[in-house]
């Protein structure tokens, strides 16, 4: 199939914006990423203001959405209360407890059109199953 007929190939990432992991990038490459205080979460974070299973990001080939897992203090997106199942655009801010996380689809590819390519990250990365403490 010749390139320019090919979807991008996207690269999904979870960065904290605001709370004690803030300025890591976390490469989210599975279906789905609980985000919690638990040892069990694929995102663990180390805020008191967080649920121990908090909320899910989920993604299939067609979107991404976030959904709040019954957590104490709920889940912002976009400054929005999150009822139940939110589809995530690139860009969206979702709060957990005092922790600010910014969902990112990037480009894996080089494009010429786009400054957001997985190579513009160049902060802290960490990968899918590294736990936070």
């Amino acid at each position: 199939m010749p390139a320019e007929l090919m979807a991008p190939a996207l690269v999904h990432v979870l960065e904290i914006l605001e709370g004690p992991q803030r300025g890591l990038h976390h490469v989210w490459d599975g279906s789905r990423w609980i985000v919690g205080r638990e040892q069990d979460c694929q995102l663990t974070l180390s805020d008191a203001a967080v649920s121990r299973h908090h909320c899910v990001f989920l993604k299939d080939e067609y979107t991404t959405r976030v959904r709040d897992l019954g957590s104490r203090n709920g889940t912002l997106l976009n400054g929005q209360r999150v009822q139940s199942e939110v589809i995530l655009q690139s860009g969206d801010v979702v709060v957990v407890g005092q922790t600010k996380i910014r969902y990112l689809a990037v480009s894996a590819r080089p494009d010429t059109r786009s400054q957001t390519t997985a190579t513009a990250i160049q902060t802290r990365t960490v990968t899918t199953g590294q736990i936070l403490m």
